[in-house]
């Protein structure tokens, strides 16, 4: 899907994407704006990447999903190159979104 989605131009991908919320989300969440821009990448089409996510040489130090979750002043990061256990995966993905949702609300503690 994501390959084929890259062949798109972007004012379907924002109509498809819109549609998609609207009749999933919206009813739930009336007020919930629609999306005004998207950004597609083509890394799933790049010959030299053919897709994206991280990926840990034997040389790389094994604390470099930790260092690359600590927070950046107010910059929070998230994604699976950031989780120190399921990094290249979509679980680290996700739970790595929830730690940061955790710690934006723990902020002021």
């Amino acid at each position: 899907a994501a390959i084929q989605v890259e062949t798109l131009p972007p004012a379907q991908v924002l109509a498809d994407i819109s549609g998609l919320i609207s009749a999933t989300l919206s009813p739930s969440i009336p007020d919930l704006p629609l999306p005004i821009s998207t950004k597609v990448t083509t890394w799933g089409g790049n010959p030299l990447t053919r897709g994206s996510y991280s990926y840990l040489t034997p040389s790389t130090p094994p604390n470099s999903p930790a260092i690359l979750a600590e927070p950046l002043g107010r910059v929070l990061w998230a994604g699976e190159a950031t989780h120190s256990t399921y990094f290249s995966t979509v679980h680290g993905a996700v739970e790595s979104g929830r730690r940061e949702a955790e710690r934006i609300i723990n902020w002021g503690e």
